[in-house]
């Protein structure tokens, strides 16, 4: 719908508000999911609490946004196909109904509502996919057009299951919807456990995210950019499994550790990682016949990209689940230390390949990343089973 040079912008778009949810989130979500299911969190007055802060920190990111869109760095980290107001518009909003989704479903994944969770999840994917094909018989010329009606379409989406997660959260005992500034008290606790995550999943995000930012400023081809984004994006959907276990294990082991725990958590990660290699592999031989059927020979050299990125994906699945297993257990400091020697591998490599070999040197150096970062959560995690 919206060509190579399209997706390119829309994966610039992704990647500014990913960002902001994670750099002004303080790593409050996953401190949330720890405190609460360890039962030392007041109930009653959360819901509001979260609504101030989601609200307080959107307006936080309209300003520094504002001011992004009127400097050098605009090019390079926001999408140009649509006028800059829209852009920041679009994006403060986004941005801040997307946090505050975040916030409500920490919350409910302490309360073990994974169920609830998993189908809103799938019911909004559903949703927001009948959405883009009644968009696409709509007007399917003007990529202006789509860009603007995805960006309104996955807010509305958003909203919807914010919505949602809202009224399951006030249905559960002890909590009620209050407007309440957010507590001093709560943040700081918050924080003393989210220091450590905050820094850790930064780290992370910009080892997943920092070579879409390194593709623009070294070759200014969005075309170019739209391939790698869709290639990424397909290649990571071997990551559903290990991620729809990571939220439990975090749960879990925030609860109660135990080596039968350790021992399950080993088992998985085992079956995840078989799993993605078989999946990987047969991914790969469909994508010779799915991609110029779904997205058009305007993405056919994502074929040639995908061999250099799914070795790292597959290999960096189990890890999804050690990083739960740490986090639960307080260790923040070996994901810390994951992340760091990702990222290191991730912009030497960048540097160095994309010049030479563009968007498959970005994927060797992304693939190469996420290997470096599996390896060593994997000796500290045999080290302690």
């Amino acid at each position: 719908m919206l060509g190579s040079s399209g997706y390119g912008d829309w994966t610039l778009y992704i990647n500014a508000y990913a960002f902001g949810a994670l750099a002004l989130s303080f790593g409050l979500p996953p401190a949330i999911n720890h405190y609460l299911a360890a039962q030392k969190l007041n109930r009653e007055d959360l819901l509001g609490q979260l609504l101030f802060f989601a609200l307080s920190t959107g307006v936080i990111f309209l300003a520094v946004a504002y001011l992004i869109s009127h400097s050098a760095l605009a090019p390079i980290v926001l999408p140009s196909l649509l006028p800059p107001k829209f852009i920041v518009l679009g994006l403060s909003v986004h941005f801040t109904i997307l946090f505050y989704n975040q916030l409500l479903q920490a919350l409910l994944l302490a309360e073990k509502q994974y169920r609830k969770v998993a189908l809103t999840t799938a019911l909004s994917a559903i949703i927001l996919l009948l959405i883009y094909a009644a968009g696409y018989f709509w007007n399917q010329a003007n990529a202006e057009f789509f860009f603007k009606y995805i960006i309104l379409s996955n807010t509305a989406v958003l909203l919807l299951q914010a919505s949602l997660y809202l009224m399951f959260a006030m249905r559960l005992r002890g909590y009620l919807f209050k407007i309440r500034f957010f507590s001093k008290t709560v943040f700081f606790m918050l924080l003393g456990f989210a220091g450590w995550v905050y820094v850790t999943n930064l780290l992370q995000f910009l080892n997943y995210k920092l070579d879409v930012w390194l593709i623009t400023g070294f070759l200014n081809d969005k075309s170019k950019l739209g391939i790698y984004g869709l290639t990424v994006s397909l290649a990571q959907l071997l990551w559903l499994i290990p991620n729809a276990f990571h939220s439990i294990i975090f749960t879990e082991t925030s609860q109660r550790d135990s080596a039968l725990l350790t021992k399950k958590i080993h088992n998985w990660s085992l079956n995840i990682f078989y799993l993605a290699i078989i999946f990987g592999i047969l991914g790969y031989k469909l994508s010779f016949w799915i991609v110029p059927i779904f997205f058009s020979q305007a993405y056919k050299e994502v074929t040639d990209v995908l061999p250099y990125l799914i070795p790292g994906i597959a290999i960096f699945a189990p890890s999804i689940l050690w990083s739960a297993y740490f986090a639960g257990k307080k260790r923040i400091d070996i994901n810390f230390k994951s992340s760091l020697i990702g990222l290191l591998f991730c912009i030497l490599l960048n540097l160095i390949l994309i010049p030479k070999f563009q968007i498959i040197g970005a994927a060797i150096a992304t693939s190469c990343s996420y290997i470096a970062s599996a390896v060593y959560l994997y000796w500290r995690f045999v080290k302690s089973v």
